[in-house]
């Protein structure tokens, strides 16, 4: 149920930005800036379409294995949290 309803928002989403002139011309533009060739915006909603819940599991993984992942933690630190020090950082806040 959650990737059904996943693929209805992008495909209403991809829908919604191509329809009229003024916005078709601007999600044109913006694949082009991308570097994606106009062509394919049929077979990328046909992808989105036959994406199962295998094929979600398997890009999860390669995308969330810890060899490719990194951390940044970011915003202001509580006073109260101690300072860590390590070798790689010397004195991280």
């Amino acid at each position: 149920p959650e990737l059904r309803s996943a693929q209805r928002y992008l495909l209403g989403g991809l829908l919604r930005s191509a329809s009229g002139a003024r916005r078709l011309s601007a999600l044109v533009a913006t694949w082009l800036a991308r570097g994606v060739p106009p062509r394919q915006l049929l077979p990328s909603a046909a992808m989105i379409h036959d994406v199962t819940p295998h094929g979600v599991v398997r890009a999860a993984r390669h995308i969330l294995a810890p060899s490719v992942m990194s951390l940044a933690v970011c915003g202001a630190r509580p006073n109260d949290l101690p300072i860590i020090l390590t070798e790689d950082c010397g004195d991280c806040r």
